[in-house]
């Protein structure tokens, strides 16, 4: 990963740190990123709130996001105690609360929704205003992205 970074100094990573990890634990992924100096391009993500405070502690220069599977009354606060500057919901999420790209947006937060796979569903998802999209497709979500800049742009 940090070779594939150094490798590549236009691209970013978004880096998620699956199951509950301590603080300790963290280090073994945070040390070497901030020992090449990339913690400025990565954004460490979770879907466990645990593992969101340990990147916090370990390296509290890194962004963070929370990754969601549903938005509960108390998701505003959830990302306020970690410091969060992103909230990445399940696609469905946006369907079921069209809402939530803008009470999202309103709390300072970014919204980068997962995993979208298909054209319509990355249309609905740009018409409600997220700042990004994960895939399964990347190839094929940056040529349908430019395809709609063609359009846009004639």
């Amino acid at each position: 990963m940090v070779d594939l970074l150094l490798s590549r100094p236009g691209i970013e990573l978004l880096l998620e740190v699956k199951r509950s990890w301590t603080t300790d634990q963290v280090r073994a992924v945070t040390e070497p990123l901030r020992a090449a100096g990339l913690v400025d391009r990565v954004i460490g993500q979770s879907f466990w709130p645990e593992t969101v405070a340990a990147l916090a502690e370990a390296a509290p220069e890194l962004r963070r996001g929370l990754l969601v599977l549903e938005a509960g009354d108390d998701l505003l606060e959830r990302c306020a105690a970690l410091g969060v500057m992103t909230c990445n919901p399940v696609g469905t999420l946006l369907v079921q609360q069209p809402d939530l790209v803008e009470r999202l947006h309103a709390a300072g937060l970014q919204v980068m929704v997962w995993t979208l796979d298909e054209p319509e569903h990355w249309d609905a998802a740009v018409r409600l205003g997220v700042d990004g999209i994960i895939t399964d497709r990347p190839d094929r979500l940056v040529g349908w992205l430019a395809g709609q800049a063609a359009t846009t742009d004639v």
